[in-house]
Formats: structure tokens, sequence, C-alpha cells
């Protein structure tokens, strides 16, 4: 038994109420004749109803269930049984998802389309480079059929020793993985190169914190001797001996940083925070370290041969 509340009780008598009439074969004015009036039919015809009394019905019928269908504990249910909408009109709510419950890394689209090189930038919450979420898109590849992978430089080797060879190479700027398209087109290859959001250890204690990008930077104008002096003081006042790897995640502004708010997991990972905001300066250094380990990976994937 369940609570249907008042909302339902009314939609409920109006279905009783359609139903009665598609019983009696009459339309839900209670005629009996063949066709309903303009003023009785939901499809408002200039000349009546063209369509026989019991489709209309019928139609009417389904329709008072509509109201029903927002009922947050029918939509539980209809999650539980994995219920799967099937018709020319949409009903009232849809879910939508970024298609993250199965591939997060949106490489299953590219593969769809036999890409021969693809570069993922790779910045789901892994500290610890379990490389959980890029095994789950091989899977999801595997299970449609669309490509296997393996390791470019040792073809007959396991690729889970590529992942793990990684993993344990803390210095690696990107990881490089053969793509086969095997499943239709035999012989046919390509090069899935991976830049993964992390630091790598020999630049985790050789970063200082550095000032905030600038438009000039991104358009590679270069400041005067005068400005970058001053620029250089004032950083050095404000976050001292300060590196990037000490950077905390719960700052909403740079004043948490050196103001005893400066707790947390550190740079570049962080936190949940990192889903809802960053500081300037969290925001600044990820672009900086983006732009650093993705040099080599970019110059593979542009290059004329990614055999290597």
């Amino acid at each position: 038994l369940c609570y249907i509340g008042p909302c339902g009780m009314v939609q409920i008598a109006f279905v009783y109420r359609n139903w009665e009439a598609l019983r009696r074969g009459a339309g839900p004015s209670g005629a009996s004749d063949a066709r309903v009036s303009v003023v009785d039919c939901d499809h408002g015809h200039a000349q009546g109803c063209l369509e026989p009394t019991q489709r209309c019905c019928r139609r009417r019928l389904l329709g008072s269930f509509d109201l029903l269908g927002m009922s947050p504990l029918l939509r539980q249910m209809q999650q539980v049984m994995r219920y799967f909408f099937v018709g020319e009109k949409p009903p009232r709510m849809l879910y939508m998802t970024d298609g993250g419950v199965k591939d997060c890394t949106s490489i299953v689209q590219l593969l769809w389309r036999r890409r021969k090189r693809i570069l993922l930038v790779l910045a789901a919450a892994d500290a610890g480079d379990d490389l959980s979420v890029l095994k789950a898109a091989f899977k999801v590849a595997e299970d449609l059929k669309l490509a296997t992978f393996f390791d470019r430089q040792n073809p007959t080797a396991h690729l889970d020793i590529l992942l793990e060879r990684f993993k344990a190479d803390t210095a690696a700027t990107h990881l490089h993985v053969g793509i086969s398209y095997c499943w239709d087109d035999p012989g046919t290859h390509g090069d899935l190169f991976i830049v993964k959001n992390r630091l790598p250890s020999n630049m985790a204690r050789s970063i200082p914190v550095r000032p905030l990008i600038t438009t000039n930077e991104v358009m590679q104008k270069s400041m005067d001797d005068s400005e970058a002096s001053d620029a250089s003081e004032e950083l050095h006042e404000r976050w001292g001996e300060m590196t990037v790897d000490q950077l905390g995640p719960f700052g909403c502004c740079d004043c948490c940083h050196t103001n005893g708010l400066n707790c947390g997991p550190k740079f570049p990972h962080g936190t949940f925070t990192g889903y809802l905001y960053l500081s300037p300066m969290w925001c600044s250094s990820l672009m900086r370290l983006g732009y650093a380990i993705s040099r080599d990976a970019i110059a593979k994937v542009t290059g004329p041969s990614t055999s290597a």
C-alpha cells in the first residue's frame, strides 16, 4: 500500500470516469454516437473529431495517467525497475546525465569515429593514479566491440603492466596507449595520448608560486624589466617561499592560503571543493601545470608519426 495524496485521488477519479465511458462504448460526456463533438474532443478538430469514440477515449484515458508520472514515488520505482520509455511524445519529465555513468572520458565517441590520434586530458579525482576511470572507459569500448588497447612498445604484454608502470613512474608527464580497431577493421591502429592531472615528482619541490596568469602572458607579450621586478617583489612579499605543492584546496580566495586556512589535501588534486570553487592562485597554477606537462604529448599527437 502507498499514500497517493489528494492530487492522486482526483486524477484517479478522472481515470475511473474515462474508463467507464470507454467500457460503455460512449464518449466522455456519455453520448453513445460513434463520434464526439469538438467540445468534448481533445484534438480540437474544427468539424468535430474524426476518430471513433473508442480510440479517442483511449487517448484520454492514457492521458489521465500523465499527472501520476510526476509522483516521486513512481519515479523511484521506475528507476529501480529500470523502466525505459518508448514513444512518439516525451513524458513530462526526462532524466539526463552527462555520460559519466559509463564513460567520463568521452573517448568512446571518438572510437566510434575510428580516430587515429586521440589526446585525452584526464582530470578525474585520482590522487593515487589508479586510473579507474580510464579502465572503465576501456571496458565500455571493448564491450561495444569498438576497439582494444595495448602497449605500443610491447604489444604482447598485458595492458595493466603499462598502467602500473605509469603509476610507478612519478616523473612521467603522459601515457601512450595503442588502439586496435580489430573488431571491424583488422590491421587498423591508432594512438591514445593521455595527460593526467598530477604533479610530476621532478617538479614538485622546484615550482614556486608564480603570479596569476594575465592576458599579456597568454598572448606571449613579455613585461619590461621594471614591471617584472615589481611583480617579483610583490609576489615574494605576499607568498614567501611557498611552492605550488603546498597550496591547500579549501580557500575560496588567495588570502586563505597565507592566513592560516591553507589546509587539506594539497595541489593539484585537492578535494571535493574543486568541483565547487577554486581560488585564483589554485586555478592559475592548474593552468600552468597543464601547459607544462602537456608539451610532450601534444608534440607527439601533432607530429608526423605516432608509432613510437
